[in-house]
């Protein structure tokens, strides 16, 4: 069940297409999230009695303690939905680079030194 979380969402006009209007915390350990990967979706409801197609974005955030990952999906219209795709170059998926998490947050970019991912 798709739950429109539009409300809180803002929108980015980018390949991102979406961003938090409030802090992403962990429900288990209160720490900041971090956005994993988003993937634009569509999903037609009711079957062959209604023709009602829901465009949306599934973003995955993840906690940069305990590894957490919470799902949210976000509504859009069709034309947006279009322009973040466009954005994306019809590519449905998206994946932050590396280089935008390391300067999110130091704690994020010492666990991915950690890792190998940076000199």
């Amino acid at each position: 069940m798709i739950k429109n979380f539009g409300s809180m969402w803002e929108k980015t006009h980018d390949a991102q297409g979406m961003s938090p209007k409030f802090d992403v915390k962990c429900p288990m350990c209160r720490n900041k999230m971090v956005l994993r990967n988003s993937l634009l979706e569509h999903e037609t409801k009711g079957g062959s009695n209604f023709d009602t197609t829901l465009l949306y974005n599934h973003a995955k955030y993840k906690c940069i303690r305990c590894g957490f990952i919470a799902p949210f999906d976000v509504v859009f219209e069709n034309d947006y939905w279009v322009e973040v795709l466009t954005a994306r170059n019809n590519q449905r998926l998206y994946v932050p680079p590396l280089g935008e998490w390391e300067s999110e947050d130091e704690q994020v970019a010492e666990q991915l030194r950690t890792l190998g991912y940076f000199d």
